[in-house]
């Protein structure tokens, strides 16, 4: 309940990134089962299909407050391109000739992530991480920390809760990524376990055995890992 209740409050009223990659996946594929069996015709519709990554790509940068930009921007882009393929608008032999788009964003990235924190401090008892593209590193240091969410597409996700504490265990993280790499830096002492399911991936714990070891579960690391490696560190 503790947990929910911090997830509301933490996420500033905005679905998750499991949520929404969950939901998109699901509608694409009940347009594919419904196409795929002859129950109703849905080639028209399937059309439409990059448009949701549209809307996953504008999700993230709203997610973030802009702060990560280049990796839901060069999604938007590309889906953008493809809509526009498959509507019969363009070709892919016109799209390539604004390939250099990539570099400029490219160096405006590079220029904006000089000036700016590569982590980003949270206080908040629920921590909720989505990276396209990217990466995105977070430090918790909640006296009352509770569990989060970490998305990732090609993206790298890192999240420190050496400073962070858990009142009432064990705390919960949830990971859901394809083709990333996610690091959760814990302190020595925690006893956690892993239910995530890797598939092509590897979960695993990388901590030295720690001489304060105890039965009771600090923190569970669940959800699906697919072509990715989910790692706690110290």
């Amino acid at each position: 309940m503790m947990g929910t209740s911090g997830h509301r409050k933490n996420s500033r009223g905005l679905p998750t990134g499991q949520l929404i990659v969950g939901i998109l996946i699901i509608l694409a594929g009940i347009l594919l089962l419904l196409e795929t069996t002859d129950i109703y015709p849905t080639g028209d519709i399937l059309r439409f299909v990059p448009s949701l990554f549209i809307i996953l790509g504008v999700w993230a940068l709203v997610k973030s407050r802009l702060q990560t930009f280049f990796g839901p921007i060069i999604l938007i882009l590309f889906a953008l391109a493809w809509q526009l393929i498959a509507l019969g608008y363009v070709t892919w032999s016109q799209i390539f000739d604004f390939w250099p788009i990539i570099l400029i964003l490219i160096g405006i990235y590079l220029i904006i992530g000089r000036y700016r924190s590569r982590v980003r401090e949270s206080k908040s008892a629920y921590i909720s991480s989505f990276g396209v593209f990217g990466d995105v590193n977070k430090r918790n240091t909640s006296s009352d920390f509770t569990g989060g969410d970490l998305s990732g597409i090609f993206s790298d996700l890192m999240v420190d809760l050496r400073d962070a504490k858990i009142s009432d265990v064990p705390a919960r993280v949830s990971v859901s990524v394809l083709f990333s790499d996610v690091d959760i830096y814990v302190p020595s002492e925690w006893n956690v376990q892993i239910d995530t399911l890797p598939i092509l991936a590897e979960c695993i714990d990388r901590r030295r055995k720690s001489e304060e070891e105890h039965e009771e579960v600090d923190l569970i690391v669940d959800g699906i890992a697919v072509f990715s490696d989910v790692y706690i560190k110290e």
